[in-house]
């Protein structure tokens, strides 16, 4: 309000200072001016461009534009007449058409202000909307995703301790109380949007020795780290699909299996995350793992999270998957 003020009041002044002698009729007539341009520009802002024209009634609009500019000029032609001085008689006909003028060029004038301040305005607005649509949409999307990524685990690692007392192992009990550990972790850590390196790697270290108690000695599994991974935060359950898919698909009882699990941090905020398992000539049909559910999952999940600043690459290189996840400035 007080910025529509002043900037009305410095518009007002204007007129006075590109007068030599500014008389009480002219006066009057700047400041009756000066009225039906505040009200041209209220009426534009307030009412037509949000009636019309966010209607979509541009002719409409249009219309309306100039009929107001004309009554401008009427109005003003006919306060002119009313309450005209003796001092313009000798030159009224002059001075009639320099009115006309420059109540045309100012009406446009502030036609094309308010317009453009409305129009910026409701932009600005739309784009914040937009961006905390984006952003819930965001939200939700993420929180969908994460709510898919434990149902998927918890149901392969079900059938796994299954398997395992279907034949009356003793590594049972332990695998049992492996799980325990993983759903705590589940539970009361990835409800928060990030957690540290250290504890997902812990995850990951649960994880592999509950796989190691289904698995023979034949499977040969590596888990290396290499770099400081305190201070790294990063969401939670982002790199376990990757191990999951190794252990579901790259093991063999027939034939030795190697899964080779590496994670390297640089500069302490830049991760590579490499995940290397066999490929076997009986899944050698089915072997594109990029249509699992946790692989897909996870890589949307990269994508709404880390979308400029993360590499994935899943290829089959020499007979092997690898699976390599590059994720800069964490």
């Amino acid at each position: 309000m007080i910025l529509h003020l002043v900037v009305w009041l410095c518009f007002y002044f204007f007129f006075f200072n590109v007068a030599d002698s500014p008389s009480s009729f002219y006066t009057l007539k700047v400041t009756f001016h000066c009225a039906l341009l505040a009200g041209f520009f209220y009426f534009n802002t307030g009412v037509l461009i949000p009636k019309l024209l966010g209607r979509k009634k541009p002719m409409l609009y249009l219309i309306c534009i100039l009929v107001i500019i004309a009554a401008i000029v009427c109005l003003n032609f006919l306060f002119h007449h009313l309450f005209n001085d003796l001092e313009f008689h000798h030159d009224n006909h002059r001075f009639e058409e320099m009115m006309i003028r420059v109540s045309i060029f100012t009406a446009l004038m502030v036609f094309a202000i308010s317009t453009s301040i409305r129009l910026v305005n409701e932009w600005y607005k739309s784009e914040q909307q937009k961006k905390e649509m984006e952003k819930e949409k965001l939200s939700s999307e993420l929180s969908f995703l994460k709510s898919q990524v434990n149902p998927h685990f918890l149901f392969n690692t079900l059938n796994n301790i299954y398997a395992l007392a279907y034949k009356k192992s003793d590594s049972a009990p332990e695998a049992i109380a492996k799980l325990s550990q993983l759903m705590r972790y589940m539970l009361c850590e990835t409800n928060d949007k990030r957690v540290s390196l250290d504890k997902e790697i812990e995850y990951l270290h649960n994880y592999i020795d509950l796989q190691r108690l289904r698995i023979s000695d034949t499977v040969q599994i590596s888990f290396e780290i290499t770099g400081d991974t305190t201070n790294i935060d990063l969401e939670p359950m982002l790199l376990i699909p990757f191990v999951e898919n190794a252990f579901t698909h790259g093991v063999s009882y027939r034939e030795p299996s190697v899964i080779k699990v590496n994670l390297k941090v640089e500069d302490g905020k830049h991760i590579c995350f490499t995940v290397e398992n066999n490929i076997f000539s009986e899944q050698a049909e089915i072997r594109d793992s990029s249509h699992g559910i946790g692989l897909q999952n996870v890589k949307k999940r990269l994508e709404l999270l880390y979308p400029e600043t993360h590499q994935l690459s899943m290829d089959i290189v020499n007979n092997k998957y690898v699976v390599i996840l590059i994720i800069n400035n964490l």
